[in-house]
């Protein structure tokens, strides 16, 4: 875990970015779910581009 002021390198960044992303993504799956069915293809495609690359 990092502290305050500790630099990250690129590896370590690049992963927390990638997993912060699909937090965000799958957290826009669960609202489209409860608001907007229709549009879950959205961020479901957002999903599945990161766990692509």
């Amino acid at each position: 875990m990092a502290t305050p002021g500790t630099v990250l390198d690129v590896g370590t960044a690049e992963l927390m970015l990638r997993a912060l992303t699909v937090d965000k993504a799958l957290y826009e799956v669960v609202y489209e779910f409860r608001h907007r069915p229709a549009w879950m293809h959205i961020p479901l495609a957002a999903v599945a581009r990161v766990l692509g690359s």
